[in-house]
């Protein structure tokens, strides 16, 4: 038996022999796509003009099936030269699950396109810093200072200014924002610490736990994200009426001179010009 097909024994071999790598991936992507179907489900009962609000309560569940569908078929997952397997699909899920998370939490904080810009930076170089880490290992160090750093630059905002922000929103979304904010940073600190105890890091747990463990935070991760959104009715309502007022006066100000009833002037306009 040469190396390649050892490792490939060896990684493939869960507990006991009984489950494998890519059998737990299967396990989590069956789990994901359920969650998908009953966020679907709890969204399709929102009132039609409301619905487009949630939809990327949906669309992350969907995304982890996807990756974790493709990684229990051998799809996604790079093996480094020492032979420890890489789940690049699992980077991937994040780059999309968590900025979607950073969103409503800007969202729900009231913060502008730039200031939920910079929390969506901020998650996309921490998961780059810990794939660097991952795929460089001779330089994850370089790696494990950009994803601390950025989590310190991360913690700071969303515990200083914007949740000073936060606080003066109606209480219904300060108190959405506290919880999404909790989960996410909270969230983040196991990563890092899974991160550096499985097979990609110092190599503490085996290939089965640091699936295991990895798949959980996953799964709490998205069924958290949604479940907290979805039960959050009273800020939720507010946000979206917000967001319908803000859209109804952009489209108020783009309308052309003609369509304006007579006697209607533009804001700022006075009679006499």
């Amino acid at each position: 038996m040469d190396v390649t097909e050892r490792r490939a024994r060896e990684r493939n071999r869960g507990a006991a022999g009984v489950i494998s790598e890519q059998g737990l991936y299967a396990i989590n992507a069956a789990a994901m796509a359920l969650v998908t179907v009953a966020f679907a489900v709890s969204v399709s009962r929102r009132p039609p003009e409301r619905r487009k609000y949630f939809v990327p309560l949906v669309v992350v569940p969907a995304v982890a099936t996807a990756t974790f569908g493709s990684m229990s078929q051998g799809v996604l997952l790079i093996e480094r030269a020492d032979g420890r397997t890489i789940p690049l699909g699992r980077l991937l899920t994040y780059l999309v699950i968590y900025p979607i998370t950073t969103g409503y939490i800007g969202w729900t904080a009231g913060l502008g396109r730039r200031g939920i810009g910079i929390l969506s930076g901020c998650i996309a170089t921490v998961v780059a810093g810990v794939g660097f880490s991952w795929l460089v290992p001779a330089y994850s160090s370089v790696g494990s200072l950009v994803t601390f750093g950025t989590l310190l630059v991360l913690g700071y905002l969303l515990l200083g200014p914007y949740d000073r922000a936060a606080r003066t929103r109606p209480g219904e979304c300060t108190l959405l924002f506290g919880k999404l904010r909790n989960l996410l940073l909270t969230l983040w600190v196991l990563y890092v610490l899974l991160a550096m105890v499985s097979r990609q890091g110092l190599g503490l747990l085996d290939p089965f736990g640091g699936v295991v463990f990895g798949n959980y935070l996953d799964l709490l991760a998205v069924v958290g994200f949604g479940a907290i959104v979805l039960r959050a009715r009273e800020a939720t309502a507010i946000l979206v009426d917000e967001a319908a007022g803000h859209a109804d006066e952009e489209s108020a100000d783009e309308r052309a001179p003609d369509d304006r009833p007579p006697g209607e002037l533009r804001t700022g306009e006075s009679a006499g010009d």
